[in-house]
């Protein structure tokens, strides 16, 4: 089982039919699975009405899109439904974890072409693949 479809079969009452999880899955690499993990458990604890839309790496960051039975308003530098507040914070901790392999990463240009968060040694390992 890939290590994706464990995370969607641990949140599946979490996940909608029509969302794009449900269709595309998870959409990064393994190396988030522990920032997704915890990010998910704590939005279902702090708000049951939580469903995921989308999960993905865009421009070397993990992006969780959710939605929940109290539209989010920002008030003040905050949301008000705090499940909103808990995935900025995982997210803004993703671009610190590489997103391969799950050790201390940081923002890097893959061929001057695209961003990705990667540890010296999967970096390395691209950088050769390519």
């Amino acid at each position: 089982m890939k290590w994706n479809q464990a995370l969607i079969d641990k949140y599946k009452n979490m996940i909608t039919d029509d969302s794009i999880i449900s269709q595309r899955g998870i959409e990064c690499d393994k190396g988030w699975e522990s920032i997704i993990d915890r990010a998910l458990s704590t939005c279902r604890r702090l708000d049951p009405s939580t469903k995921i839309i989308q999960i993905k790496e865009k421009l070397g960051r993990l992006c969780i899109y959710i939605y929940t039975d109290t539209p989010p308003k920002y008030i003040d530098g905050k949301f008000n439904n705090e499940a909103y507040n808990v995935l900025i914070n995982y997210e803004a901790h993703s671009i610190t974890v590489c997103e391969r392999c799950g050790q201390t990463g940081h923002k890097r240009a893959v061929n001057n072409s695209y961003l990705k968060t990667l540890c010296d040694n999967c970096f390395n390992e691209i950088i050769k693949e390519e």
